[in-house]
């Protein structure tokens, strides 16, 4: 039996890789070229643009300033502090992440970086799939593995220098590693070694928010849900493994702070980005549909008026954190400037904010977009040619009816798996109810992820903050799949009878 079920987690890690490798395979052969060039130098690459673009140049930066002096500490990472650094070493290992002469990113770079993220992300797929199989019913648990290792929009991002592979699979290692934890709680294993372990917990966690700073509340998640696997157990011993798992977790951000105060002379464990944020995304629309009462919420991407107030509040922060004496603009200022004045307008304009987060919010969740990187491939990077940027337009809208049937696909299972469940785990408290087909303390932690990614990413509106929902979903997914199929099975028998 033990065979068996280490023979179906290979099988599905392999699945799970090749499909991958398959991905990086297309896209590396039709998309690892220039897409425009200027009087016959090329200028823009198609896999190397947009945030792509500035990890590579990240990573460059890093190899170029460890060959000059020996030390990585260079800056504080503006955006994910791990992505940048992973294909930095990539690069001083194979010398494949460098510009040529004349700072245009090079071909035949990335293709091994590619495949070194469809390998972590199998790993992951495997091991959650190996931690599954010990708390929900064999079906459930290999559909959901299935369904992490062949969605699409997931599957692609093996094939991308975006954050995400890597970071779906740090956040499967720690599912995985919670689950099992739970699950072989009363092994007899002594405190101290299961205080290590969910102190390694902690940092994988911790390692997950360098890698994506989304993460940062996410802990929180996983210690509620410990609450709930040790219920009526030692109060102590639960209190002590959730402060192992904070204690691991705050041991990575404090590392990360004494890290940017070395390299800027500045303790901080949030990147810059983060302080940005609501300034960039968030205040140009408010003030837009302040200006123009007959400006719909909807029409905002497209509306010029946001690109003027964006320029606007751009140049005030710019001026009041520029330094008197040199000229300069202070960064660390830069940071404290745009969140005072992006609060200051969503205090001037409160309910203006409230519907422009909230349009934000339900278009990220509404959908799941398979079709991301191919549009992001395909097309051309914020063309000049009017003309050019509404025939891409138009055609990313021709794709949206296969969207909305995917979204169909994928998100009502979800809600049906989730009202399963909770059904389930209602109905256990009553005399004779069956067993659920999910413990209550794995439901919540799902539960939890579900909402988060939302909360914490979905008010800028870029649904790439939601597809780690994709991670919980599965498992809801599975649980629909399975329940259809045994009703339908009973009803067939039903009739037949």
């Amino acid at each position: 039996m033990a065979r068996a079920g280490g023979f179906s987690v290979l099988a599905v890690f392999l699945l799970a890789l090749a499909i991958r490798l398959a991905v990086v395979g297309v896209f590396v052969a039709e998309y690892d070229r220039y897409e425009s060039a200027i009087e016959g130098r090329p200028t823009v690459h198609a896999m190397v643009k947009s945030d792509a673009g500035k990890f590579f140049r990240e990573g460059v930066g890093l190899v170029e300033h460890y060959r000059d002096s020996g030390s990585w500490a260079v800056q504080m990472a503006d955006g994910p502090f791990l992505y940048g650094r992973a294909i930095a070493l990539y690069g001083a290992i194979t010398d494949k992440v460098r510009f040529l002469p004349d700072r245009v990113f090079p071909t035949g770079m990335v293709g091994w970086f590619f495949a070194f993220q469809a390998l972590t992300c199998a790993l992951g797929v495997a091991a959650l799939y190996a931690a599954l199989r010990k708390t929900l019913p064999g079906g459930v648990a290999l559909l959901a593995s299935l369904f992490l290792a062949l969605e699409p929009t997931t599957v692609q991002y093996a094939g991308a220098l975006f954050s995400e592979a890597l970071y779906f699979a740090f956040v499967m290692g720690a599912m995985a590693i919670f689950i099992a934890l739970v699950v072989r709680s009363g092994d007899g294993s002594r405190m101290v070694w299961r205080g290590a372990a969910w102190f390694g917990l902690g940092l994988l966690l911790g390692i997950a928010y360098l890698q994506r700073p989304i993460s940062l509340a996410l802990p929180v998640a996983f210690v509620l849900a410990t609450c709930v696997a040790f219920r009526g157990r030692s109060f102590g011993r639960t209190v002590a493994l959730s402060i192992a798992l904070v204690v691991g977790y705050g041991a990575v951000l404090i590392g990360l702070g004494f890290h940017n105060q070395a390299a800027t002379g500045h303790f901080a464990v949030t990147p810059g980005q983060a302080s940005n944020d609501p300034l960039q995304y968030i205040a140009p629309r408010v003030l837009a549909l302040a200006q123009d009462p007959d400006l719909s919420v909807t029409d905002l991407n497209d509306a010029p008026a946001v690109d003027l107030q964006a320029a606007a509040l751009r140049a005030r922060v710019d001026e009041a954190a520029r330094d008197p004496a040199t000229g300069a603009v202070d960064p660390i200022r830069l940071d404290t400037v745009s969140v005072d004045l992006a609060l200051a307008v969503f205090a001037e304009h409160p309910w203006l904010t409230a519907e422009v987060i909230g349009w934000h919010v339900f278009r990220a969740t509404g959908h799941v977009n398979p079709f991301q990187l191919y549009f992001f491939y395909d097309q051309i990077y914020k063309p000049r040619d009017g003309v050019l940027d509404r025939r891409q337009t138009e055609a990313r809208y021709s794709y949206l009816p296969w969207i909305a049937a995917y979204s169909f696909l994928v998100l009502v299972p979800v809600l049906i798996g989730w009202a399963v469940a909770t059904r389930a785990l209602w109905r256990i408290r009553r005399p004779g109810g069956i067993r659920p087909p999910i413990p209550l303390w794995l439901h919540l932690l799902l539960t939890l992820m579900i909402l988060y990614y939302p909360a914490i990413g979905g008010w800028l509106g870029n649904d790439r903050y939601i597809l780690p929902n994709i991670l919980p979903y599965s498992v809801y997914w599975a649980l629909a799949l399975t329940w259809l199929t045994a009703h339908w099975r009973l009803r067939r028998a039903a009739l037949r009878s």
